[in-house]
């Protein structure tokens, strides 16, 4: 997005003014995310502290660099890692803002975590998705949990007990991601999809959000107190701004 200024760099987010908000873009540190997990992390920690001051981002990028194959030998997080990672993601599945994520190059590890939590992922012709921690002796992380309400239980297991790396092509077929687009088309997909945001404070956004995350995890008696619950929230919001 050329025509974005950059703003808090020690963030790495950049943001333009869009209907209803503002977009922002968190671009992702290729060596960080390779080597260092836990900078990844605090970095995503410090965006969210900022997105939730801020209150006015509506639409979150997170744009990943090309990553040599190398990096795949050092994703293994610790347990505080995954932790603090699943902290993170929780905060970002909670915001009352769309995320999407960019995939470019080799995504393994923490970056592999946030594409499968983001509300949309796309991916440039030449990324690669792949979880070869299991063969190590290891868990990914809250993937194994993600993987099957997204992609379904066959399909995750070849991910994850089989360690298969997928090309965008392959990941785009088995509903890994939404697409695959080169850097000039996120650009334009990016504005085009601001301009279809709600136009409300997104508790009905959020709402939606935590009912679709639950559905595979609760039956329809559940399912129905917790959508007339979210439902009577979204109608007391609406009433308030009226």
């Amino acid at each position: 997005m050329n025509q974005l200024n950059s703003i808090e760099l020690d963030l790495v987010l950049d943001r333009a003014p869009i209907r209803g908000g503002e977009v922002g873009i968190f671009w992702l540190d290729g060596a960080d995310i390779g080597h260092e997990p836990s900078a990844l992390i605090e970095q995503l920690g410090a965006l969210l502290d900022k997105i939730e001051d801020d209150g006015r981002i509506a639409l979150l990028v997170l744009r990943y660099p090309s990553v040599t194959s190398d990096a795949q030998a050092h994703t293994q997080l610790r347990i505080s890692e995954h932790r603090r990672l699943e902290q993170q993601i929780q905060r970002m599945e909670s915001l009352p803002v769309i995320s999407v994520a960019w995939v470019h190059g080799l995504c393994v590890g923490a970056p592999f975590e946030l594409a499968v939590a983001a509300d949309l992922c796309f991916a440039a012709a030449n990324a690669s998705f792949g979880c070869p921690q299991v063969r190590d002796g290891h868990l990914p992380g809250l993937s194994v949990n993600r993987l099957p309400r997204l992609i379904g239980a066959r399909a995750a297991r070849r991910l994850l007990l089989l360690g298969e790396t997928w090309d965008a092509s392959r990941a785009r077929e088995a509903g890994l991601i939404d697409g695959v687009l080169g850097a000039d088309q996120l650009d334009q997909y990016v504005y085009e999809l601001a301009a279809r945001l709600p136009q409300d404070d997104g508790v009905a956004l959020q709402m939606c959000r935590r009912l679709i995350c639950e559905a595979h995890s609760s039956g329809y008696e559940t399912g129905l107190g917790h959508f007339m619950a979210a439902q009577t929230r979204c109608d007391d919001v609406a009433r308030g701004r009226s």
